[in-house]
């Protein structure tokens, strides 16, 4: 579900709903550039030059962003319920204080 338009909140429910359940994190934007002018490579613009990859944030937390989902859909695929619920949490804007996702993720929660 979608909490505050762009922070988002996925809830595998667990088999025992007595178990207190598991919160997943990890964040969607990336820090934000002051003085474009002073980036080797547009700062968005992702450009792969000799073998790395030049991007604001292109190497920071996405990596959880993708990796937790794929993991859950594997787990899906095998059959795999969890005991307790698990939260996947993903903040749109935990680089300058998480005030509009984090914390309304967790008034929400």
């Amino acid at each position: 579900e979608r909490v505050n338009d762009h922070s988002l909140l996925f809830t595998w429910p667990g088999r025992n709903s007595s178990l207190p359940p598991n919160l997943f994190l990890a964040h969607l934007d990336v820090v934000p550039v002051e003085a474009e002018g002073t980036w080797t490579h547009p700062p968005f613009a992702g450009p792969i030059t000799d073998g790395v990859i030049w991007g604001r944030g292109a190497i920071d937390d996405k990596h959880n962003v993708i990796a937790m989902p794929e993991a859950v859909e594997r787990l899906l695929s095998a059959g795999y319920a969890p005991d307790r619920t698990l939260y996947l949490a993903f903040g749109h804007d935990e680089e300058i204080g998480g005030a509009k996702g984090a914390k309304r993720i967790a008034a929400h929660l």
